[in-house]
């Protein structure tokens, strides 16, 4: 059997009959009167010695595989995405295409009565607000990661753009009808001990996914301003201790630290930025070459382990 095995003249005419005339691995069996072991032997050979050679396209004609594999080897990360910021004219037509990819990403990893926590802002409600797909039918469940309760900028709110989710994905939605940032940690943990609340917590226990994306602190008013939730001398503050950017408002230092920033982010009404880590999924979406400070503070954190960004955000991080 080890000559079949080494026959070179054999070995090609089994790979032309597969790779040539399409024939399955048993009629090659039937036809050549050798075993099924010896068919996938000669195969291998085949490839092996060179007579056959694979070619793989990407269907996608911008093919960003290797910068993809090049960031998630980087740092660490489970996949990453990457969409181009070129090929379009007006940037709603990127911020399209980063939600259909961000939904499609979504639609891959959930399954029915699964939990997925979604944060607020402007890039998520992007996300949302991306055209229907007829595929987006999950059984599973949305809720907010931060509160949002107020009357400014609704569209931004977490319950607004978790709403959007579910009925997208024609799933369950829960609301958390909580302002975001309170006066102070005691009468936030008293918050998340009234019964109203109890729902919430349990549901963060069990959380497969979150979505969220980033806020930075280089671009002039952010959503922590523009929402009320703190003003501009207050945020100057922060920045002076290092602060670069936020998720769900809370905020964090290029290297990820959150301890400088303990008295406010002990206020912020929601799933606490240090227990992301044992979210399996962590979504974060940027589309903004200006966010890399705090992107990086982001991934050196490890609060997201998925990244769905524009080309130039890919560009930068590979650089950096």
């Amino acid at each position: 059997m080890k000559k079949i095995i080494n026959d070179k003249k054999l070995t090609f005419k089994c790979c032309r009959l597969y790779y040539e005339e399409q024939m399955t691995q048993q009629e090659i069996c039937e036809k050549m009167g050798i075993s099924r072991p010896t068919v996938s032997r000669m195969l291998k050979n085949g490839r092996l010695w060179g007579f056959v050679n694979i070619e793989m396209k990407n269907p996608d004609k911008n093919d960003y595989e290797e910068l993809e594999s090049s960031i998630e080897k980087k740092y660490g990360l489970k996949e990453v995405i990457v969409v181009s910021n070129h090929i379009v004219a007006w940037e709603e037509e990127s911020n399209v295409k980063l939600g259909e990819e961000t939904l499609n990403y979504l639609s891959r990893i959930l399954k029915p009565r699964d939990i997925a926590g979604v944060s607020m802002g402007r890039t998520l409600f992007s996300v949302a607000n991306t055209p229907n797909k007829p595929d987006y039918s999950i059984n599973c469940t949305f809720i907010p990661i931060v509160g949002g309760l107020s009357e400014r900028q609704i569209e931004v709110h977490a319950n607004y753009i978790t709403a959007m989710l579910a009925k997208k994905f024609q799933g369950r939605c829960i609301q958390f009808f909580a302002p975001a940032v309170l006066s102070s940690k005691e009468i936030r943990n008293g918050l998340f001990r009234e019964k109203a609340y109890q729902e919430i917590r349990q549901c963060y226990d069990h959380l497969k996914v979150i979505l969220v994306g980033v806020g930075a602190f280089n671009r002039g008013a952010t959503t922590l301003i523009r929402s009320g939730y703190m003003d501009q001398e207050e945020l100057d503050d922060y920045i002076n201790q290092g602060a670069v950017g936020d998720i769900s408002l809370q905020l964090f230092d290029k290297s990820g630290d959150l301890e400088p920033f303990k008295s406010f982010n002990e206020r912020v009404v929601g799933l606490p930025l240090a227990r992301y880590k044992e979210v399996q999924y962590r979504v974060c979406v940027v589309s903004d070459a200006n966010k890399l400070v705090a992107l990086g503070g982001v991934l050196a954190g490890g609060f997201a382990n998925v990244l769905i960004i524009d080309e130039d955000c890919a560009l930068g991080l590979l650089q950096s």
